[in-house]
């Protein structure tokens, strides 16, 4: 043992040069590259710099923890086989690799579980290769790196320990070894909205959900507008986009005294948001809740996940570890992201103290988070092993995109069977209709795919028209009936239905010439916020449209204003 300490204290410094030094800056720098390959987001190689420093600086701290875990794990493995006598006597120069090729394990081992991790810039050079013939080039690589470091015949013990090691990394989050905690009594009332989901998609799950006893399938539901940020403010605010002036990706909450939150709090309940992905859209924070567990604001949410996949090692410990940073261990937009952990986050929540009306929002569909192997069939895997490593991402982020004939799997339908089917799961899993826990479930969708949407297109019913179901709660008479979201503090009890609001959409997006002076304006605070030109947003706002796809189908027409918030005619 004495033999072992003089080993690991030998290590110490070296060890700690690595990981705290070249890790965080090639961290930094891969995510720099991402930045630069961002759509929508046409940034100068500074800028990006910029970016990828602004999202390590928030993960300072994980980084910090991540690494001091790394740090131990590295000296106590080489100190060990140092002091068995299966390491040679070794230089400086070779003591530093040690650490090197532990990531390289890791990021093996790691591959083996989450393929998109080979899209990572390290591996610019092989981005054209198949994955498969990639992992196993990962692999020789790891193993002939961790020979040449023993020597001999005493090679093979240091590989088996070393890639042993790198392959238990990935484990526990990979297999979803994190406990479900059910809280004490009654459910919450929750509001859940599954991000780009219309009646286009395959709703089977959902229509099963709604056939539950005290279900209810909303079959003309309407969303208000088509942008995040637009239909939650209309949804919270009560009001159609016209009225409260939120139309753009990035403007703030407009405060006011009536809200579905003020409404629910005066009724008894404690409000809580749990927007996981708020790049866009900060209404989980910036809407009053009384308890945010939301995901960051705007560029705080994009920089850090960008930091953390380029990291790869951040996803796989963060889960595990106490929270020593603002952002939540479940981070959306990371390759590990768990969806089946933060559905179970949602319906577990319970309370003996009172009923909690829990609001949440998943983006699952359009953030950027391919399968993991685990999630695959036989037939999927074998598709995704003989893509090309650089095309095994998820581009959903940009939702303009459209599916490949190359790509390896038809992502969009398989992400909605997925989520829609992790739904039905967490909420069998969490027994949250149990008769103890008697939950009251509200399930939207703010929009469908929105691939093609302009000002000229957004009548069209893929985009509107969208699935709105509820189980435990008062339905209305007549199901079938076109009913707006707008609609939603009604179904929970929370307004009067006799009125029910006029079931439209609203749309209007910056132009592409509008778009890039649009950006040029954007001042970003340190909390996240995205501000952009007040007066090139009216500009914007001018050309608002409204649909009313139900009774009849009318044509569109252009509102005519005066400025966001100031009504229309």
């Amino acid at each position: 043992m004495r033999g072992t300490w003089v080993e690991v204290r030998r290590r110490l410094g070296l060890h700690a040069l690595a990981i705290f030094g070249v890790w965080p800056l090639l961290s930094l720098a891969m995510a720099a590259v991402e930045i630069r390959e961002l759509p929508y987001y046409a940034v100068s190689p500074g800028q990006a710099l910029l970016g990828a420093a602004a999202g390590t600086a928030v993960l300072v701290p994980d980084f910090a923890l991540v690494g001091a875990l790394a740090l131990a794990v590295s000296t106590l493995c080489f100190g060990t086989l140092a002091s068995l006598g299966l390491l040679p006597t070794a230089s400086r120069r070779e003591i530093v690799v040690e650490p090197v090729l532990l990531f390289l394990a890791a990021f093996l081992g790691i591959a083996l579980c989450y393929p998109s991790v080979l899209a990572n810039p390290i591996l610019t050079f092989a981005r054209g290769y198949p994955i498969l013939p990639v992992t196993v080039g990962l692999a020789v690589t790891t193993a002939g790196a961790a020979m040449l470091r023993a020597g001999g015949a005493r090679g093979a013990i240091v590989v088996v320990v070393v890639c042993a090691l790198g392959a238990a990394v990935p484990q526990p989050v990979a297999r979803g070894m994190v406990p479900t905690h059910i809280g004490p009594g009654r459910a919450a009332v929750v509001v859940l909205g599954l991000d780009s989901l219309s009646h286009a998609d395959d709703l089977s799950e959902l229509r099963q959900l709604a056939a539950a006893p005290g279900g209810a399938w909303y079959s003309h539901a309407v969303s208000p507008g088509l942008l995040t940020n637009a239909v939650w403010t209309s949804i919270l605010r009560m009001q159609a986009v016209h009225a409260h002036g939120v139309f753009h990706t990035f403007q703030q909450f407009p405060p006011a005294t009536d809200t579905l939150v003020t409404r629910s709090r005066r009724a008894g309940l404690r409000t809580i948001s749990l927007f996981p992905d708020q790049v866009t859209c900060a209404v989980g924070s910036q809407a009053g809740f009384d308890e945010d567990r939301s995901g960051p604001i705007g560029w705080r949410q994009l920089a850090t996940a960008i930091v953390e996949n380029a990291s790869v090692l951040l996803p796989m410990a963060r889960p595990l570890l106490p929270r020593v940073s603002d952002v939540p261990r479940n981070h959306a937009g990371t390759y590990a992201y768990d969806l089946d952990r933060e559905l179970d986050g949602v319906f577990a929540e319970g309370d003996r103290g009172g009923r909690a009306l829990l609001v949440a929002h998943l983006t699952y569909l359009h953030s950027p988070r391919f399968p993991s192997y685990r999630e695959l069939d036989r037939a999927e895997r074998r598709r995704v092993w003989w893509t090309a490593a650089g095309s095994v991402r998820d581009r959903s982020f940009d939702w303009q995109d459209e599916q490949h004939g190359s790509d390896a799997l038809a992502l969009r339908p398989w992400k909605v069977r997925r989520l829609t089917t992790a739904l039905l799961a967490s909420l069998e899993r969490t027994r949250f209709f149990s008769p103890e826990r008697a939950g009251q479930l509200l399930v939207l969708s703010d929009h469908g795919d929105r691939a093609g949407l302009t000002p000229a297109t957004f009548w069209k019913p893929e985009y509107h028209h969208v699935p709105l179901v509820t189980v435990g709660l008062p339905v209305r008479p007549d199901p079938d009936a076109p009913i707006s979201l707008l609609d939603t503090a009604a179904l929970l009890g929370l307004a009067p239905g006799d009125a029910p609001p006029d079931p439209s959409v609203e749309f209007i997006v910056s132009a592409p010439v509008q778009w890039p002076p649009l950006v040029r304006s954007a001042r970003l605070a340190w909390d996240g916020t995205v501000t952009l030109d007040a007066d090139l947003l009216a500009e914007i706002y001018g050309g608002l449209r409204v649909h009313r796809p139900w009774p009849a189908e009318v044509p569109a027409r252009v509102f005519l204003v005066f400025g966001p918030g100031r009504g229309a005619s």
